[in-house]
Formats: C-alpha cells, structure tokens, sequence
C-alpha cells in the first residue's frame, strides 16, 4: 500500500507521467549547457518521467530510490537529465574508466529505438562522473555490439543527494526515418544501483518470458522538427612509428624501420538514413593487445573480437544466424568503403576493401587451420534485411574475395519469424564457389612438401584440388521461451567444400542436431535471485553418416548478492581423435571414437565494491591430440580486479592447464595476463600490459619430438587521451621475447614505439 502511495503521488506530482501512457516529448530552441547542473530554465519545462520499476532482480517492483528524468529536444538533439537520489551518496560507485567499461559503476541510461519497429535500439549510458558507455541491440541475431562508438555529449556531478547526470544526444550519430510530421519512436530509461544487491531500475516494466528487448521500450511522440544538423566528418590521422625485429637462430642484428603513414577517413551521414564511411592508406593495426588465449591441445582455430575501428562501425548491419563476416580476416587494406542504412523496414549494408593478401580460415570436421594466400585481393560484403510488421524478416548476405588464382563468393538468405512474443525461428541457407592456387595445399604439408603420406593434414587435403569447390550450408534454430523455461533446438550441416573465406565458419562436412532446455527459480527476498537448471544432447556426423561426436550436458547456473554468479556443469561425449591415415578424410576405421567427460565450475564475485574474484575449474577425461589417446587435464584459471581511489585498475588472470597420460605428465602450460592502468580523467589513461605464457613437456611422453620448454613474453607501455571516439592521441612501446630449448633464457625479438594522432574535423 506505501509503495502505491508514492507511485500515485509521483504521477500528480509535476507533471510526471507514468510508465504505460505514450510520452510526448516537447521541442525547445534552447540548447542546454552540458555540465550536470541542470540550473537552465528549460529544465523546469521538459517532460519528467519517473524510474519506479525495479526489474531485476526482483519482477517489477517498486523502487526504493527516487529517480527523476528531463527530457526535450531541440530539432538535432535530444537532451536528457537524470536526477538521482540516493539515501547514501557516500556509497556511490563511479570511477574514471576507458570508454566503455563502467561496468560495477553506478549508471543511467538511455535505450532508443528511433524505427519503433523492435528490430534494434540504441543504448546510452553514464556513470555519476560523466564516462560514457554506448551498445547497439540487434534483436534479429539477439546480439549487442558492445564496440560501436559514437560522438554524444555527457557530464555527471556527485551531489550531497545523489547525483545527476546531463546527456546531449546528436540525432544524426541514429538512423531515423526522416519523415515529415510528429515521429513514432520508442525509448526507456534506466538506473543501474550496484550495492549488495544490484538492482536495475527503469520507468517500464519487464516480460520475462519475452527474449526481445527492443520490443519492450515505451511509445514516444515528437521530433516534429527532428532534422539532420552537418553530419560530415573528416578525419586525417598520422602514425609515426619504428620498428625493429631479430633473427636470432641466425646470429642477426637488430634491423628496422621507419614508419611514417598519413591516412584520411571519412565519415558522411548523407541522409539520416544512409551512412557512409570511406578510408584511405588507413592503420589497420590494433593499438592494444588482444586478451591472451591459450591455444594447446586444442584442434580448431580461435576467435579473436574485432576492435579496428572502421569494421566495428554498424557492425551489426552485416550480422546474420551465420558467421559469414569476419573482418580479424583483414590484414592490411589500402582502402575502405562502407555504406549502411535503414529505412521503412529495410536494412543493407556494403563495403569493400582490397588487401596486401588473403588471409583465411581453412575449415574441415576433425580441426581448422588459419591459411594465407600471398596476393592483393578484393573484398567485398553485402547484407540486405526486410523486415515486416507481422514478425517475419527476409535477408541476402554475400560476401566476394579474389586475387589472381584465388577466389571465393557466398551467397546466403535468411529467414526469421516471431509468431508471438514467446517463439521464434531463425533460418539460413548459403551456397559458396571457391578456387584456390594449384600449390596452395603444399603450405599444409610436413617438411617433404606431402611427398609421403604421412605429411598431409586435413587442412592440405580440403585445398588439394585443380577445380572449384561448391558447397552448401544451413543452419536451423527454434526458441521458446516462457517466464520459468525455455527449450531451444538446433540444427546445422555444411558440404565438405562449403567455405566462407570472409567469415568464420571453422567446421564443415558435418551435420549437427543440439537439443535442450532449461527451468528457471527466481527469488526476491534470498542471497540468490535466480537459478537456472538447464541440460542439452547432440549428435554430430560427417556427411557420409560417420559419427563425429556425441554429447550430454547438464550445468546449474546461480544468480545472486554482491554481482555474484556461479555455474557447476557436467559433459560426458564421444569424440573423434586424429586420423591414422592423415592422407584420407574417411573417419569410420581412421579414427577412435574417445569418450571424453568434463567436471567444471566457473563464477565470480565482488565482496566489496573495489574488489571482484573471477574464476574456472575444470577436470576432464580428454584426448591428447599430439599423441592420439585419452588424458587427464586440469583446468585452473583464477582472475582478479583491484579497484582503487577514481582511477587505479589492476586486472590480472592466469592459466594453468596439465595434461597427463599413460600414468605421466604430458604438458604444463601456464598463461598470465596483467594489466595495469591509471585513467587520470575521463579522457587520459595510462596502461602497461604484460601477457606471459610457460609451456613445459615431458618429452619421453610423446610418441614425436617436441621442445620440452617455450616460453614467450610480450609487453605493451600505452598512453591514450580519447577527446571522442574520433579524435584520439596515442603513444606507446611493445616488445616481444621468447626462449626454448636453444636459447634457455629470455631473448627479445622484436620492439616497436609508435604514435597515433587522428582528429575530426566538422566542416
């Protein structure tokens, strides 16, 4: 009764209006100064919405804290405030961060979806002292491009309240349809309040049996006189930089050079529908260190995340059920251009590239090798979506790569249908051509160039051929998903010379069907607030119905105070080691069918705010691929985060991974990757990264010769000031070193000191 006391007074109190009626957003000639003072007359103007909905973890209660939203637009911009009350503003949590990465902050933010038709939605986010976070929503592949940047204006202030936040969002930095009269968008808005319990909080209201999100924002009306202000920018960059690399089995001096690169970006929204960005001579280079991976025993080649900035931009236009668009892909590009849009339902998106040469994935059914074909090509990748009003999508993706004796083309549609808010499927079918060089096969090959048998490899055998290679792929998936369960099916098959060059499609010649589901606990009043019990089966087989792989897997999932998670699991499989006749692809009789198990935890927690503990255990009967039988690994990998002061950020996790087989040690393989970094402000971070990996083997066990020790070690000293995700300054020092059994210590082979300068320029 209290709590509908406060949300019927709020509703009365200055004009604030409740979640469920359709928001009219007033226009304003006034454009606010963004300080988070909030002290301009046209705050007392703009239309309040309350935040009175706690949706997780709790299902849609009344909030305990009081948070208040202003908002108006200017006919460019939208502008938005949030005052936050907070019965404790001591204990608000916000700390000067990367772009980006304000997760464990106090935050508010904004979701828009400026089509108002559920395919996608934009989300802007604050912390208490003005850092900045940005997300786009794809509701069609349920993905969120978590790299996509964009210029807005934000400030936040720590008052002896709470705090507030003052945001000032360009209407051009979204696709909107730019049609005459009073716009139907959508929008929510949401307080992240993290304590003991972290509680989100938002002015609607939550269906948990409802997986779309952008499907349950509130109706908003205005943007009468929305219009595109300029919306050219021009970006040169500079890089000047050395580098200096060793051959020190031959006894080599240090040799560099000098690098000294001018590049020229452009970026036009040339109606607020349509983008295009264009790059010339650009640095393709990333400026900062991969998360380390460590890659032993394992047959199939790993993902890396893109983070080169002209990919991630409208990343998600290109995204489909399939991963038929890579662009780790890319080495080197000369040039870039990309245009992508939106309108009355229909999406599409085109860019092409050339390249210095191809690098690509080469995929098969027992592993996947990484290939590269050393001559310039042409890329090219096309997506078109429409998207109808009954639920149902319609989508063509291609994807075009060729150099002088090499080539291939994909061509894919896709098909998905949501016939209530509870079911939907998604569907895909591609078709690829490819023609790879006569030799390129010897490049998988043993010493001898494949002269035996014994030299070939999966990889050399599914590119040894004089014709094209056709092939098909598809792939089926059905959700449903209710309140308290949810059942999922799969089922996917690819040709043996399917490929997909640009994209990453790492098995072929196989079928596979996965089904499972799962029920959910929820609690409001408990140290936990969800737990999940979920179970699946698969079978996979080679195209000629040869047993691949069997699996059944149960995992319980917990949800619960201080930001914690854990999930306990059991696997138990039949699969496929290597093939004792390496020249043949045959499996029945090439290859044991191992049965494999697997016992694992994983989970983290933050006991205080400064603090999170992050970790993985994992025992397993697995097989050991160097030597083709079944072994014993352990899996540790503890993580840590230290937090302190505003700006203090120490990240530090490792590895260690032990195989042992026939009763003795096969491996020890350890991987460590610090990272330390102090963000002065919200533009400037100072940040030294060390990843080290340590791989010992016990050389009497295995059947051929290996080093019995490796190790490598890489360094990275980064400076950054990011005025905009456009105008940036780097400076930085990298160095990599490595031992084995000849040189026992640690020798450096190369370094490098490089500066980055890029600045937008708006005519």
């Amino acid at each position: 009764m209290k709590y509908a006391l406060i949300v019927l007074a709020l509703f009365f109190f200055n004009g604030l209006v409740i979640a469920d009626e359709p928001l009219n957003i007033p226009y304003f000639e006034e454009r606010a100064t963004i300080d988070a003072s909030l002290d301009e007359e046209v705050w007392q103007n703009a239309v309040r919405v309350p935040l009175d909905i706690v949706y997780l973890p709790s299902e849609n209660t009344p909030s305990p804290l009081t948070t208040t939203v202003l908002m108006y637009e200017s006919g460019d911009t939208l502008y938005v405030a949030f005052i936050a009350d907070d019965p404790n503003p001591e204990n608000i949590r916000a700390r000067y961060r990367v772009r980006d990465n304000s997760k464990g902050d106090d935050n508010v933010g904004i979701r828009i979806d400026p089509h108002g038709d559920g395919r996608l939605h934009y989300r802007f986010f604050v912390n208490p002292l003005g850092v900045q976070s940005d997300i786009v929503r794809n509701e069609i592949t349920r993905k969120d491009n978590r790299e996509w940047d964009a210029i807005w204006q934000s400030a936040g202030k720590i008052t002896d309240k709470g705090f507030q936040v003052e945001v000032a969002l360009p209407l051009n930095i979204m696709n909107f349809s730019d049609s005459d009269g009073i716009k139907h968008w959508r929008m929510s808005f949401d307080r992240i309040w993290p304590r003991e319990q972290k509680l989100w909080i938002s002015n609607t209201p939550r269906d948990r049996s409802n997986s779309c999100q952008s499907c349950q924002l509130s109706d908003v009306y205005g943007f009468e006189h929305a219009k595109q202000a300029d919306n050219l920018f021009i970006i040169p960059s500079l890089v000047l930089g050395k580098n200096e690399t060793r051959d020190v089995y031959a006894g080599n001096d240090w040799s560099g050079e000098d690098n000294i690169e001018p590049s020229l970006d452009v970026q036009w929204g040339i109606t607020p529908e349509v983008t295009l960005q264009a790059t010339l001579n650009p640095d393709f280079s990333q400026v900062e260190a991969d998360d380390a991976q460590l890659s032993i025993n394992n047959n199939f080649a790993l993902f890396f995340p893109e983070k080169r900035p002209f990919f991630l931009a409208n990343q998600e236009y290109f995204n489909s059920l399939m991963n038929l668009v890579y662009t780790r892909n890319f080495k080197a590009p000369d040039y870039g251009l990309k245009l992508t849009g939106h309108k009355e339902g229909h999406t599409f998106g085109v860019f092409v590239a050339d390249d210095v040469s191809s690098t690509l994935l080469i995929p098969g059914n027992l592993g996947s090798s990484i290939g590269e074909i050393a001559e310039p090509s042409t890329n090219l990748v096309g997506r078109y979506r429409y998207d109808m009003a009954n639920g149902m999508s319609l989508g063509y993706v291609t994807t075009q790569r060729k150099s002088d004796h090499y080539k291939n083309a994909v061509h894919s549609i896709d098909f998905k249908y949501e016939w209530d808010r509870y079911n939907e499927l998604n569907a895909q079918w591609s078709t690829s051509d490819t023609e790879y060089p006569a030799d390129f096969y010897r490049s998988f090959c043993g010493d001898d160039l494949c002269a035996t048998d014994e030299d070939y490899s999966e990889a050399a055998l599914r590119t040894k051929t004089e014709d094209s290679l056709t092939g098909d792929s598809w792939k089926v998936f059905y959700n449903h998903n209710r309140r308290d369960w949810f059942v999922r099916l799969i089922a996917m098959s690819a040709d043996p010379d399917f490929r997909a060059d640009l994209g990453f499609e790492p098995e072929i010649d196989r079928t596979k069907y996965i089904g499972g589901a799962g029920y959910h606990w929820y609690s409001d009043d408990s140290w936990w607030h969800k737990i999940t019990l979920e179970s699946d089966i698969d079978i996979t087989h080679t195209e000629a119905g040869e047993v691949l792989e069997q699996e059944s897997e149960a995992k319980l999932k917990f949800f619960g105070q201080y930001d914690s998670d854990l999930t306990i699991g059991f696997e138990d499989r039949q699969r496929r080691g290597l093939r004792q006749d390496p020249s043949s692809l045959t499996v029945d009789g090439n290859a044991t069918l191992f049965d494999e198990s697997d016992y694992y935890f994983f989970g983290g927690v933050s006991p205080t705010e400064n603090i999170r503990f992050k970790g993985i255990y994992k025992t397993s009967d697995k097989i050991d691929y160097a030597n083709n039988r079944l072994g014993q690994q352990t899996t540790l990998m503890p993580g840590f985060e230290l937090m302190l002061g505003r700006g203090f950020r120490f990240d530090a996790k490792h590895n260690i991974t032990k195989l042992k087989a026939d009763g003795s040690k096969v491996f020890t393989a350890k991987l460590t990757d610090i990272r330390l970094s102090y963000q002065f402000d919200i533009y400037q971070t100072l940040k030294l990264i060390a990843i080290h990996s340590d791989i010992t083997r016990n050389q009497a066990n295995y059947f051929n010769p290996v080093e019995a020790r490796s190790r490598d070690l890489g360094l990275q000293l980064l400076y950054s000031y990011n005025l905009n995700p456009l105008t940036k300054f780097y400076v930085g020092y990298s160095e990599a070193s490595f031992s084995d059994d000849t040189f026992m210590n640690m020798i450096s082979t190369d370094r490098s000191v490089f500066m980055k300068i890029s600045y937008a320029y708006q005519p």
